[in-house]
């Protein structure tokens, strides 16, 4: 069985590196808990700028395919099962900031407290994140 554990983490991230984000998370959605395929997800993971690398702490990115076709193997299907509902609910959550980050275009950055399941040797955003707030070039803007 997978061990992990979740909690809550801030991540400070501009548009480009939010996209990156995304994009990761879809690769491992789609070739890593829905289609299980090792060679798919080495060839279409998306690091972009490394923020992805960064952000999922990936402690060896020449095997981050590997590692996480492994941990989900290893996964009861019942918990394989959950993660997929919490990595698509994660998704869509992130697409909502990226639409957001995009109709308001003087924000430059934003903090978003995001839930995490953290295995062994890399982790996933698998819940809705909070933008807590913006940077604008006059300064941080908090967000209620």
């Amino acid at each position: 069985m997978a061990k992990y554990r979740q909690y809550a983490d801030t991540i400070i991230v501009t548009k480009d590196e939010l996209d990156d984000i995304h994009a990761f998370q879809e690769d491992v959605l789609e070739y890593g808990l829905i289609d299980m395929d090792e060679y798919a997800l080495e060839n279409n993971i998306s690091f972009g700028t490394s923020v992805a690398a960064v952000v999922f702490e990936f402690s060896k990115r020449a095997n981050y395919a590997a590692l996480i076709i492994s941990t989900i193997l290893g996964m009861a299907s019942s918990m394989k099962e959950d993660l997929t509902k919490h990595v698509q609910s994660a998704n869509r959550e992130l697409n909502k900031i990226r639409r957001f980050m995009r109709d308001n275009p003087r924000y430059e950055k934003v903090e978003i407290e995001v839930p995490f399941m953290d295995f062994d040797d890399f982790r996933l955003i698998y819940g809705k994140g909070v933008v807590t707030r913006v940077k604008t070039r006059n300064g941080w803007i908090p967000m209620e």
